[in-house]
C-alpha cells in the first residue's frame, strides 16, 4: 500500500472494483460476485471497502455511485480497538495514515463501522499469527454477527 496514504489506497481499491464491474462482460467476470481480499495492511484495506463502500465520504473521493464500488464479499485481516496500543496498530498509523492516530483511530477501528450494508465476510485467522492478534479478528466477527452479516 505504501507510499499511498489514506484515503488514496481505499479510493484505488474502490475504483478497481468499479473497473472490474464495468468490464465484466469483456473480462468474463461475474459482476455480482466480486470479492476483495487482503492480508495484513491489505486486509484492513479490504475490510475498509467492505464497511465504507456505501458512505457519502467514499462516493465523494471516488466520484462514483456507491453501487459501482460495492464489493459482494470480502476476506480481511484486521486490527481492533482494544489492541490499539499494539505495535502493528501504531505502526499502521505511522506508515499508512501519516501519524493521524487521534483523528482516525475510531474511524479505522472497523468493528465500529460494520453496518447492515457490510458484505458477507470470509475470515481465516490462526492463533500462531505474531502480527495481528486473533482478538482483533474476533471483535470484527462479533460486530458482523450482531448485524446479521454472514461470516
Amino acid at each position: 500500500m505504501a507510499p499511498a496514504r489514506y484515503p488514496v489506497a481505499l479510493r484505488q481499491l474502490a475504483k478497481t472494483v468499479a473497473l472490474l464491474r464495468e468490464n465484466s462482460d469483456k473480462w468474463h467476470i461475474e459482476k455480482n460476485k466480486i470479492i476483495v481480499s487482503g492480508f495484513s495492511a491489505g486486509g484492513h484495506l479490504a475490510a475498509s471497502l467492505g464497511v465504507f463502500w456505501n458512505t457519502e465520504e467514499l462516493a465523494g473521493i471516488t466520484g462514483m455511485e456507491n453501487e459501482r464500488i460495492r464489493p459482494n464479499g470480502h476476506d480481511p485481516e484486521l486490527s481492533g480497538d482494544h489492541f490499539r496500543e499494539s505495535w502493528p496498530w501504531k505502526k499502521a498509523f505511522e506508515i499508512f495514515w501519516e501519524n493521524r492516530y487521534e483523528e482516525l483511530k475510531d474511524r479505522m477501528s472497523l468493528e465500529f463501522q460494520v453496518t447492515e450494508d457490510t458484505p458477507r465476510t470470509f475470515i481465516w485467522h490462526t492463533f500462531e499469527d505474531q502480527t495481528v492478534l486473533l482478538d482483533n479478528t474476533l471483535l470484527f466477527v462479533q460486530a458482523l454477527y450482531k448485524k446479521g452479516i454472514p461470516v
